[in-house]
Formats: structure tokens, C-alpha cells, sequence
């Protein structure tokens, strides 16, 4: 998508988030962006932050990962490390019930937490923390059927301790398959909704608003905003030192950002690349 009718307007700046911090990109520096992640050509040697190259508009243009270049965690990962945890604990209900079954045929001690907030999934999902309103809204309707089966192990185990292991055995059996049901339902839609949240960007970056010149990848984009000159931290140059950034934006919207050096930006990444030749 081409970002070219705002290139004429010095004093935008499109605005992304990796991690807690908040990042801008002057609009004057950007071309377009696209969904071309997949067609990156990979290096034929592995530098830190360079992703490869891109065939755009008849010419090859290096693509570099926006995060890894800034020193911080790309979002996509932490979304991939979430996923294998939500099937670890997909898991964790069902070997749950199981050892809850074992230890009732064989007459033996129920070893594991058996409390809602105790038990393993319990301990991660009450202080398990995110901003994403959306994954929250899923995270909250898991409260409900997780209770329950803790609720259904509390009943199981009164019979236990009543001696009636049979009749322990037959509410478990007839209870289990819809409370296990109801609880994976959640988790799949949970993974479904955190695969698609997975869609990194690339954006084409340019020096003179015409032709290419690099390109960044980023996790996600927040928005385009107006900004004026004069709300740079002058005090923010000592703090940032060489770093590649053109200074602090206070803005008015209490929205404060990093403006990227972008000029500085590709000199110090296209030298790390340049020096594997």
C-alpha cells in the first residue's frame, strides 16, 4: 500500500509499538507498506537484524527486522512462545483428570494442587498479564469452565473420602468429556485468535519519495500522526547519545514516541551487512 500522498507532509509520523515503547517514523521517509514478509530472500550468512532482500519495484532493497535493530524482543516470537504454552496447558487439564482418575482406581492419594488458583494452569492464568483487549475477552471466559472442573474434582474426591470410589468413578466418567470439551474449545479459539495476530509488515522506506532504499519489518503499526517540531525534548539529545534516534516527542495527545534517525539507522545497519562481504 502506498503511503505516497503523505509524503509531502513533513510533520507526520507513523507510530509503532515494540514492546512497552513507543516508535515514529517520519512519513517524508516512507514509500509503503506491504505484506511481503514471505518473499524475503534470506542472506546466505546470518547477521544480526538483517532479514534478506526484497524484489520491489526492479529493485533489491535490504529488509531489516525493526526490533532486533533497536535491541528488543520481536512481538511475533512472544506470540509463538504464548501459543506453545496455551497448548501446554491445553494439555495440563487432561493429564490432570487423568492422574485424578488413577489415583481413584487405585485407591491412592491425589497428589496434585487441587485448587482452582493452585494448580498449574491456575498459577499462570490469575497472574498472567497482556494490553490486548481482544485476547483478554478469551482469557476471561476460561475462568468459568476451568472453576468448574476444579469444582468437579472437589466432588469426585468428597466421594473418595466417603469410600464411594465407584460411584467417584461414574460422575467423573459422565461429567469429564463436556467440562474437557468446553475448556479446549476456549484454548483453540485462544491459539486461533493468537496465529492471527501474527502478521508482520514490511516498510518500504525512501530518501527521496520516489525510489526505494530499505526496508523495515515491524510486528504491528499503530497509526499516522500529526506532530509539530517544537514538541522535541531538547533536553533528550545527552540522554540518547548515539543512538539512532532524532529525539523525544512529547505529544500533545499525552502519545509520546521515539523519532528514528532513519538516515543513521541504515548507515550503522547496512555497515554490519556490508562488513560480511
Amino acid at each position: 500500500m502506498s503511503l505516497a500522498n503523505l509524503s509531502l507532509d513533513s510533520n507526520r509520523a507513523l507510530t509503532f509499538r515494540i514492546g512497552d515503547t513507543r516508535f515514529g517514523i517520519d512519513v517524508t521517509n516512507i514509500l509503503a507498506f506491504s505484506d511481503e514478509y514471505s518473499e524475503i530472500r534470506s542472506p546466505t550468512r546470518k547477521v544480526d537484524a538483517f532479514a534478506g532482500y526484497l524484489d520491489y519495484r526492479e529493485r533489491l532493497v535490504k529488509v531489516f527486522e525493526c526490533a532486533t535493530a533497536l535491541n528488543r524482543g520481536r512481538e511475533r516470537e512472544s506470540l509463538v512462545q504464548l501459543i506453545d504454552e496455551i497448548d501446554q496447558y491445553r494439555l495440563c487439564h487432561r493429564d490432570w483428570l487423568d492422574a485424578l482418575e488413577l489415583s481413584i482406581r487405585q485407591h491412592q492419594s491425589f497428589n496434585e494442587a487441587s485448587g482452582a488458583r493452585t494448580s498449574e494452569f491456575g498459577r499462570w492464568y490469575y497472574n498472567f498479564d497482556t494490553p490486548d483487549d481482544g485476547l483478554n475477552q478469551l482469557l476471561e471466559k476460561l475462568d468459568e469452565p476451568h472453576q468448574g472442573i476444579h469444582e468437579l474434582a472437589d466432588r469426585v474426591l468428597s466421594l473418595v473420602e466417603q469410600q464411594d470410589h465407584e460411584t467417584a468413578l461414574q460422575v467423573l466418567s459422565f461429567e469429564r468429556p463436556a467440562r474437557l470439551r468446553k475448556v479446549e474449545r476456549l484454548f483453540a479459539l485462544i491459539k486461533d485468535y493468537l496465529r492471527t495476530s501474527i502478521h508482520p509488515v514490511v516498510l518500504h522506506l525512501t530518501q527521496d519519495g520516489l525510489n526505494p532504499w530499505f526496508a523495515l519489518v515491524l510486528d504491528e503499526i499503530d497509526d499516522i500522526v500529526e506532530y509539530d517540531p517544537d514538541w522535541i525534548d531538547q533536553c533528550s539529545g545527552d540522554a540518547l547519545g548515539n543512538e539512532p534516534i532524532a529525539g523525544y516527542i512529547r505529544h500533545k495527545s499525552g502519545q509520546n514516541f521515539m523519532m528514528l534517525a532513519v538516515d543513521q539507522l541504515y548507515t550503522e545497519l547496512s555497515a554490519t551487512v556490508d562488513d560480511i562481504h
